[in-house]
């Protein structure tokens, strides 16, 4: 016998192991997006992705179209103040042309939060690692920058 929530509201199946072919609970979307739980709920209390709620339970239920449109503009992070996307390499970068934060401060003689904030800053170009989440830089456009410093 079908429950109640999933007769009224098609998309919210109440039985937990049920899959919705539209939409993603919270830890769903958070898995599809390399991300915990809570900056989901950080993403949704910021108003970059908005969940729709379950009336009976309350539980946050993401849209499936909506989450693979934030996977495809890129890796998102979070910090204190906002959410930033930062794009994936693509694939005319050589990966050996890139280098970690570390190297990176190291090459400018600045802190890693410094570097940080300049890249947020838009200073130069980031972009993150698929494999370990990790900021990278290109190493020619950090070493013309170290120049003008």
């Amino acid at each position: 016998m079908a429950d109640i929530t999933t007769i009224k509201f098609g998309l919210f199946p109440a039985n937990k192991k049920v899959k919705s072919e539209t939409h993603f609970r919270i830890g769903e979307a958070a898995e599809h997006l390399c991300m915990t739980i809570y900056q989901m709920r950080n993403l949704d209390k910021k108003g970059h992705v908005k969940a729709e709620r379950c009336p009976y339970t309350k539980e946050r239920w993401y849209e499936k179209s909506k989450i693979e449109e934030l996977k495809k503009r890129g890796v998102i992070t979070i910090t204190k103040r906002k959410a930033h996307v930062f794009p994936e390499i693509p694939d005319n970068v050589n990966y050996s042309d890139l280098i970690n934060i570390e190297k990176t401060a190291e090459i400018l003689n600045i802190s890693i939060p410094t570097v940080r904030n300049w890249a947020l800053q838009g200073k130069f170009t980031i972009y993150v690692s698929p494999f370990k989440y990790q900021l990278l830089f290109i190493l020619k456009e950090i070493n013309d920058y170290s120049l003008t410093l």
